[in-house]
C-alpha cells in the first residue's frame, strides 16, 4: 500500500532551517552573506557567520522558517516575530520626521 503526498502541502509553509544547512542573509543595502546553521554556540575553527568583522552564532536559527526577518544584535542574530519588520512603513517615517521637526521648533522657542 503506497501513500501519496500532495505536492501543495510543501508550498503552504516554508521549509525550516536545519542543523548544518547553508543559507543566505540579505541586507537592506543589497549585501548578501553566506552562512551555516551550526548546532553549537561557538566554533573557533569555523565561525558560522561573519558580518562586518564580527562573528555571530547561528545555533538559535535552527528550526526557523526560511524567510525569517532577523535583527543583528550585539552578540547574536535575533529572529523577529512573524509579520514584524525592521523597516517602518512610509507613513510611520513621515510621522517621525514631523515629530522631530515639531520638537526642534519647540526647543528653539523655549
Amino acid at each position: 500500500m503506497s501513500s501519496t503526498v500532495d505536492p501543495n502541502t510543501f508550498l503552504d509553509q516554508p521549509p525550516n532551517l536545519r542543523a548544518n544547512d547553508y543559507f543566505l542573509l540579505h541586507f537592506a543595502d543589497n549585501r548578501q552573506i553566506f552562512a551555516q546553521a551550526v548546532p553549537y554556540k561557538r566554533s573557533k575553527s569555523f565561525p558560522p557567520c561573519k558580518i562586518n568583522k564580527r562573528t555571530y552564532s547561528t545555533h538559535n536559527l535552527i528550526g526557523l522558517p526560511y524567510g525569517t526577518v532577523l535583527e543583528v544584535g550585539r552578540d547574536e542574530l535575533i529572529p523577529l516575530p512573524e509579520g514584524e519588520d525592521l523597516l517602518p512603513d512610509e507613513s510611520d517615517i513621515t510621522q517621525m520626521i514631523e515629530q522631530q521637526q515639531q520638537s526642534t521648533v519647540t526647543a528653539a522657542d523655549g
